[in-house]
């Protein structure tokens, strides 16, 4: 679905928050960062506020004049300041997942809510694991952007775990001349002029159990997530709302029972407004179980017979059928 003008131009506050605390590195104060920004400190405490994506590459443009460091070296020390609460709700919820790969999972399925500039892309081949970032629009000092989300993806992934996560990272930019003195800071290689920004890993790093597990708060934190992103994206549609009813990371997909209940209506009312969208409640049960088992897929640690019954199959016989229906290929051959 795609975001409208204003939505698409806005990146969280705290990205602001995070370039003040490392221009104080150089006993540079908030209130000068900010100066003609049309911004202030106190805005700074304000939860999940957006700014536009325009005013927070002025901020940091101004942040570089101010500091005279070199675009690169302070996309480094960005991205070693960045924690996880520097992404919101996204990231407290990705923080009581499971393991490394389920918070990347929320990652992927929640970025949007810390930003619409970016998305990430994860992708599992053979031995080794891929996060994928690409940006909906140019900037300036897209280097700037690039790594400090690798450097600080990296950093992230440690504090949650507790282990190095090493690997090599991708960007589209050049080599520096200055970048040898910054090899100390770096977990892992970065290669340079590639068509992709992307951190690429061995895949037993995505099985790492996290530090803060909590399965009951991180399933009531991706509540909130879906709640928070229905209104950022100001969607209207009813079957938008439902497809976020239908499937739970935790409990797989929920009976219809469950979402009439939820939403305080009847079925027949349901059915209605979905056949006013053009489409009906089992239509969108198949393309979420199709999504969803498409995904799963990719985890070589679960059997057939675990994913159809997560995704509420009585057999793997009749998920199988049902993936065929789906994509023309057995899950076996996908």
């Amino acid at each position: 679905m795609k975001l409208n003008k204003e939505i698409e131009k806005t990146v969280p506050g705290t990205y602001i928050a995070l370039m003040v605390d490392v221009v104080s590195r150089w006993d540079i104060s908030g209130d000068e960062l900010l100066k003609g920004s049309g911004l202030n400190t106190n805005q700074l405490l304000q939860p999940l506020w957006r700014a536009d994506a325009k005013i927070v590459m002025g901020i940091l443009r101004r942040a570089l004049e101010l500091t005279q460091v070199p675009a690169l070296e302070f996309g480094f020390y960005l991205g070693i300041q960045m924690t996880i609460t520097c992404h919101g709700l996204m990231g407290m919820t990705a923080m009581l997942a499971r393991d490394v790969r389920e918070a990347l999972n929320i990652a992927q399925e929640f970025i949007s809510l810390q930003s619409s500039i970016h998305t990430i892309k994860l992708e599992v081949l053979d031995d080794h694991a891929i996060i994928i970032f690409q940006q909906t629009e140019a900037y300036y000092l897209d280097e700037v952007i690039q790594i400090a989300l690798l450097l600080g993806f990296a950093q992230m992934g440690k504090s949650i775990s507790g282990h190095e996560l090493t690997g090599f990272a991708d960007v589209q930019f050049s080599k520096p001349t200055y970048f040898d003195k910054l090899l100390p800071l770096l977990p892992g290689e970065i290669r340079f002029n590639r068509p992709i920004t992307r951190l690429e890993f061995k895949k037993e790093i995505l099985d790492i159990p996290l530090l803060h597990s909590d399965p009951i708060a991180e399933r009531l934190a991706r509540e909130e997530c879906k709640l928070q992103l229905r209104k950022l994206l100001k969607q209207n549609s009813f079957n938008h709302i439902i497809q976020d009813l239908i499937y739970d990371e935790s409990m797989g997909i929920s009976p219809l029972t469950e979402i009439l209940k939820k939403l305080k209506i009847s079925e027949r009312t349901l059915q209605r407004k979905l056949e006013s969208e053009g489409t009906n409640f089992r239509e969108l049960v198949d393309k979420i179980r199709c999504e969803k088992a498409i995904q799963l897929l990719k985890n070589p640690n679960l059997s057939l017979e675990n994913i159809a019954t997560h995704l509420g199959y009585t057999s793997a016989k009749n998920f199988s059928r049902a993936f065929k229906r789906w994509t023309g290929s057995t899950p076996r051959k996908h």
